[in-house]
């Protein structure tokens, strides 16, 4: 999942530092710096945060996504089950939060709320991981389209 990368002069006027005093983080390793296929350096924005302590260092939001395809199957417990099963399975101590999300839906269907909602976590780099029971239960048919859309987010 790709977060948002600042320049470096936004970089040091949001943390208020010279930009000498962020190539001197780089050197030492305090700072993290991408570099883009140009050559360019790039501060990512959870560097920033870190470096202001507004965002632990390493935050991880892990969505749990669950589907069942009818009412029939969440009235009987599957989807709850599935839910369970997948927390039951997190690692322990790899998320700082975690979120459900759930459908009760066609995996065909492309008017899933719970996905939707999903999509526009990953796209605004809320979430870090996603862990479903199968592919399936994200989609029936187009897995690698959202597999590429999810890491590109």
């Amino acid at each position: 999942m790709s977060e948002k990368l600042l320049r470096p002069g936004e970089a040091a006027t949001l943390l208020g530092v010279s930009l000498m005093t962020l190539r001197r983080w780089e050197a030492d390793g305090s700072l993290r710096v991408v570099r883009t296929p140009h050559g360019s350096r790039r501060i990512p924005l959870s560097e920033v945060q870190r470096l202001q302590g507004t965002k632990p260092a390493h935050s991880r939001v892990v969505c749990v996504y669950a589907r069942v395809s009818s009412h029939d199957q969440k009235a009987k417990g599957d989807l709850d089950r599935q839910v369970a099963h997948l927390e039951r399975h997190l690692p322990e101590g790899e998320a700082t939060r975690v979120l459900v999300i759930t459908d009760v839906a066609s995996g065909r269907s492309d008017k899933r709320k719970g996905l939707s909602r999903l999509m526009e976590l990953a796209a605004r780099g809320e979430v870090t991981d996603i862990v479903i029971t199968y592919k399936d239960r994200l989609t029936g048919f187009g897995f690698g389209y959202l597999e590429r859309y999810f890491a590109g987010s």
